[in-house]
């Protein structure tokens, strides 16, 4: 858990997040500057989401990726 603190942002600030770190998909790290991340806990989204996969960090058309490590009993 963590939180921020912003002077001077009202409500209705538009903002998003940029993760550096390392870049390692096939060990869970996905950290990419480049990318725009949403707040999970927004209450609104301005502008248009187009789905590209792009945004995503797994590819659709590999099944292997959608499936999870973790099986599901366990989580």
């Amino acid at each position: 858990m963590w939180h921020a603190f912003l002077p001077g942002a009202q409500p209705g600030q538009r903002y998003g997040y940029r993760v550096h770190g390392p870049y390692d998909p096939a060990a869970g790290l996905r950290c990419d500057p480049s990318k725009l991340l949403l707040d999970p806990y927004a209450k609104a989204i301005d502008g248009q989401i187009d789905g590209d996969s792009s945004l995503f960090s797994y590819r659709f058309d590999d099944p292997a990726a959608r499936t999870p490590r973790t099986p599901w009993a366990t989580r």
